[in-house]
């Protein structure tokens, strides 16, 4: 038989109790893509969405048809259901869903309470979808939502109609990669979508941002004596430094420069220092702003806190980038990333909130009783899910996905943080913590912005 209408209410569970194969098979195209890409997926297995596919498969059989369900909400958030969302656009004509929230899970709605429609824990959403001919394009969508008491939910449903719907939304066209059924994805969408991307620490080093923080990388380092430790030239550095060795109290010293008392700059460690050592071993040009370099003393007697085991990776000879970024924002918005082949002053992107600079060298060197040999300085892990996006092997020592090099890596990345749609889509995350990096499966597009970012 043929059916060209599918109503009901199927359960919800993720522990499913229709495993038979036939329905399992059926389901996998709202798996094709996501199954490669990611390794918790069971959500998608969802009674509901069986029932879901199952009322698709027979409008398909009979080529046109309605379907109107009232099911789980969860395959209109997030990017997992991608698949579900585009096989239904290609399905239907039309798909028109109204979200009714009520999930005790979810936060972040409008009003102090939002009850559920049913007495149970899962947030629902109604779909009305047809079909009125053979489907030669993508369909339409249109997802609306409805939040608040019980009162305001059964009111507003006794009273409107999908077509009341239709006349108040414009319908949208779904888009990759998610194919969301909205425009624009809610604050929600886009929190869950965002923190499943790789966190910058989760990139560089061994992943591991407990043990890697001042390892692998680090923040910039800290002069705590700017006006002392930080020259314009290397003839002001060597003026500084005579003045260092000619004093005779720190009082006298800070008479000429804004000095202050801290544990980690002793005032008589430091005159001997620079009357006695070969200080001028140690000097240096520093990232002290963007695009603003300066001359110091890489020694601890001069700049208190040299975050060395970083620092000593980036200089303009060795041309080892790294990639300087924050970690939380106390500006209005996120502009925070910037390159150095240089050691980097800890408030280098933001003099003004001091927001800390984070670097993350490209290349690592690791001792051996021979020299010392430079690799990339990105995780296995990370690696692995690159590698495992673009769809290619790992290759040669340090397992960098074949086709691209460690460089590209990072041009990619810059590239993509700076990004209009990223800082304007993830605003409100950037600020908190640090940024997360997209992966393209699309290898023209990642060489594509790779190249974008070593423009830049």
């Amino acid at each position: 038989k043929r059916f060209t209408v599918a109503m009901g209410n199927p359960p919800y569970s993720v522990s499913s109790w229709n495993s038979g194969a036939w329905i399992t098979d059926l389901i996998e195209v709202y798996k094709r893509t996501v199954r490669g890409e990611e390794s918790q997926i069971q959500s998608l297995s969802n009674d509901y969405i069986k029932f879901l596919r199952f009322s698709e498969w027979l409008i398909q059989n009979s080529s046109v048809g309605v379907v109107g369900l009232i099911t789980g909400h969860g395959y209109l958030h997030g990017t997992q259901p991608r698949d579900l969302r585009k096989h239904l656009s290609e399905t239907f004509d039309a798909c028109y869903c109204l979200d009714l929230h009520g999930s005790i899970r979810r936060t972040g709605t409008d009003d102090d309470e939002d009850e559920p429609v049913f007495q149970i824990t899962t947030g629902v959403a109604i779909v009305v979808a047809s079909r009125a001919k053979e489907k030669t394009t993508a369909g339409k969508t249109l997802q609306s939502s409805l939040i608040g008491r019980l009162p305001k939910k059964f009111a507003f449903l006794s009273a409107r109609s999908v077509g009341d719907l239709a006349g108040t939304l414009a319908l949208h066209t779904p888009m990759p990669p998610n194919f969301y059924f909205a425009p624009a994805a809610t604050g929600q969408d886009i929190e869950l979508e965002y923190h499943r991307l790789p966190e910058l620490p989760a990139v560089f080093g061994t992943g591991d941002r407990q043990s890697d923080k001042e390892v692998y990388w680090a923040t910039g380092f800290a002069s705590q004596q700017d006006d002392l430790a930080i020259s314009f030239t290397r003839e002001e550095v060597e003026e500084k430094m005579a003045t260092l060795a000619a004093s005779r109290t720190f009082d006298e010293l800070q008479r000429t420069y804004r000095l202050c008392t801290t544990d980690q700059w002793d005032y008589s460690q430091a005159k001997l220092f620079a009357r006695r050592e070969p200080w001028q071993k140690h000097v240096a040009q520093v990232a002290y702003r963007p695009f603003d370099r300066r001359w110091t003393v890489l020694h601890k007697h001069v700049l208190t806190i040299l975050r060395k085991q970083v620092m000593s990776q980036l200089s303009r000879k060795d041309r080892n980038l790294g990639l300087i970024s924050s970690r939380a924002v106390n500006d209005l918005q996120f502009a925070h990333c910037f390159v150095t082949c240089e050691p980097v002053d800890k408030i280098f992107i933001s003099s003004k909130t001091s927001t800390n600079a984070y670097v993350f060298p490209l290349f690592f060197k690791d001792d051996d009783m021979y020299e010392q040999k430079p690799r990339p300085n990105f995780s296995r892990k990370f690696l692995e899910l690159l590698a495992q996006t673009l769809g290619v092997r790992k290759s040669g020592e340090h397992g960098i996905p074949e086709g691209i090099t460690a460089a590209d890596i990072f041009h990619y990345a810059y590239g993509v943080f700076h990004s209009p749609g990223y800082r304007k889509r993830y605003a409100e995350f950037l600020k908190i913590d640090f940024p997360r990096l997209p992966l393209t499966g699309n290898m023209e597009l990642f060489r594509a912005l790779a190249h974008l970012g070593g423009e830049l």
